[in-house]
């Protein structure tokens, strides 16, 4: 993908915030600036890797001016006896609501209660009247977005909840936290972010010009939002994504390079369809498989592995490594070196998702190390 100098023109807000962010938090833009247009959008995300990985720095900068663009609720445990607390702030008002760890909720129960909770307000925009013995509650014209974050083995719970296929799939789009650029080291304070200025523009009345629906970096967009959500909701969303992107650069229209800017992000959004797998029939949801997205986030930050490095990291046998490492090999996602226990990433994976991250990166104008653009693939691969 080509980068000009119209594309540096018109996302001139989106490359100075890459800027900033990557001074001191290496691989931590993409994803914040992601998160960032999916609550200028009202709609939910959920950040996905481990601790110490990033999730909470960004969650806490976009709580925090110059990112924050309204009000924002900091929630814990979720229950309808918690919500009601809020119910008059989040009614007839726009809300940015973050909860730190979506894991912190213990029980499958108090899991299900937040996932239906905040499904329904992001998309009905509403909690009809209810009345018991121990509240009332009702919540109306409620504009929210809700960020939270998760690690894998918990995601994997989550994933199984009956109400993911109807209600959660839908509402909340996950993103993957990979390091194309290398292992993280992040400084102990959050992002400093300070040279941006954002007008108070609605992404409702931003204009889409119909001829870039038609092009083919719009309908990459659009497939990859639909696979994670349903397909009428991909259609919106796409829209509501390439229209935030534009309000992020303080434009009232959507120009070819928003959408080219949503293709760099679609990696981040398309973990679920290299690491799930269906384990009967073809009515059956896809099963989110945790160890092998383990294994896909370690082989792109490290670029290339051996087998010995992951069974110390891990503290597993050699058989567990090679029996969660097949799915990725059989998705030619992963390759081994024949002759040597190594894996590293498929040339036509890491040309397709990850070279394009760090293209863009560059043009972005941050200054990568000559060892973090290492050819990853070797000629036989």
């Amino acid at each position: 993908m080509e980068w000009t100098n119209d594309d540096k023109t018109n996302l001139h807000q989106t490359i100075n915030i890459i800027r900033q962010v990557e001074r001191t938090h290496k691989n931590l833009s993409l994803p914040l600036i992601l998160a960032k247009l999916i609550d200028f959008a009202d709609l939910g995300a959920l950040l996905l890797t481990f601790r110490g990985k990033g999730k909470g720095a960004i969650l806490h900068t976009l709580s925090k001016p110059p990112l924050q663009h309204r009000h924002v609720i900091r929630v814990g445990a979720i229950t309808y006896k918690g919500l009601k607390k809020i119910a008059d702030t989040l009614s007839n008002n726009t809300v940015t609501i973050i909860n730190p760890d979506i894991s912190v909720l213990y029980t499958e129960y108090l899991r299900d209660v937040a996932v239906n909770l905040f499904s329904q307000l992001i998309y009905d925009h509403e909690i009809p009247e209810m009345h018991t013995q121990q509240y009332d509650l009702h919540i109306k014209n409620a504009y929210i977005s809700f960020l939270s974050g998760t690690q894998p083995k918990m995601y994997e719970s989550l994933a199984q909840l009956p109400t993911f296929e109807s209600m959660y799939k839908d509402r909340f789009i996950r993103i993957a936290m990979l390091n194309p650029l290398g292992t993280p080291d992040y400084k102990k304070y959050y992002p400093q972010i300070k040279e941006i200025k954002y007008e108070k523009l609605q992404w409702e009345i931003t204009e889409l010009p119909p001829r870039l629906t038609q092009t083919k970096e719009y309908k990459r967009v659009e497939e990859v939002l639909r696979y994670i959500t349903s397909e009428s909701r991909g259609r919106d969303y796409t829209e509501r994504l390439v229209k935030a992107s534009a309000r992020l650069n303080n434009r009232l229209q959507v120009t070819e390079s928003d959408i080219k800017f949503l293709n760099i992000l679609t990696p981040y959004m398309t973990f679920e369809k290299w690491t799930s797998r269906r384990l009967r029939g073809v009515s059956e949801p896809l099963l989110f498989d945790a160890d092998a997205y383990t294994l896909l986030l370690t082989v792109i930050e490290k670029k290339k592995v051996s087998r010995k490095e992951l069974q110390t990291e891990f503290q597993v046998t050699q058989t567990t490594i090679t029996k969660n490492i097949k799915p990725l090999m059989a998705k030619r996602i992963i390759v081994g070196k024949f002759g040597a226990d190594e894996y590293r990433l498929h040339k036509q994976f890491y040309e397709t998702y990850m070279k394009p991250i760090q293209d863009f990166i560059q043009f972005a104008g941050v200054t990568l190390k000559e060892e973090e653009l290492t050819k990853w693939m070797s000629k036989e691969h």
